[in-house]
């Protein structure tokens, strides 16, 4: 049997590093290509917390009846991909609202099934 407390414990230390990196880089990137002004920024980082306690729930009722947990991880990157590209590709504010908040708190399932 394989022994996977190391790559637990190197997950566990690079996640949330990954995390707080990606904050201020998402702010500076709305702020600046986006041009959402400070209050929208602020609805942003209350909706996106919000919907990933909601999404995080769900994804355990779902891991705890079953589902697979590699399949729920490869799901919810697949997320981070898609809400990523929409913020690369497309600058509308209520694309960002509407698809990429549920798209990202999706893709944040992932960390707590790790």
């Amino acid at each position: 049997m394989k022994d996977y407390r190391y790559i637990y414990i190197i997950m566990a230390l690079l996640i949330p590093t990954a995390a707080s990196v990606v904050s201020p880089i998402m702010a500076l990137y709305l702020t600046d290509k986006i041009h959402l002004s400070t209050s929208l920024i602020s609805l942003y980082y209350v909706l996106l917390p919000i919907f990933m306690v909601i999404t995080t729930q769900i994804a355990g009722k779902i891991s705890d009846m079953g589902f697979n947990r590699a399949r729920i991880i490869a799901i919810s990157a697949t997320f981070g991909v898609i809400a990523n590209s929409f913020f690369y590709f497309i600058h509308s504010v209520l694309l960002l609202f509407f698809v990429v908040v549920p798209c990202f708190s999706l893709a944040q399932v992932g960390y707590s099934q790790i």
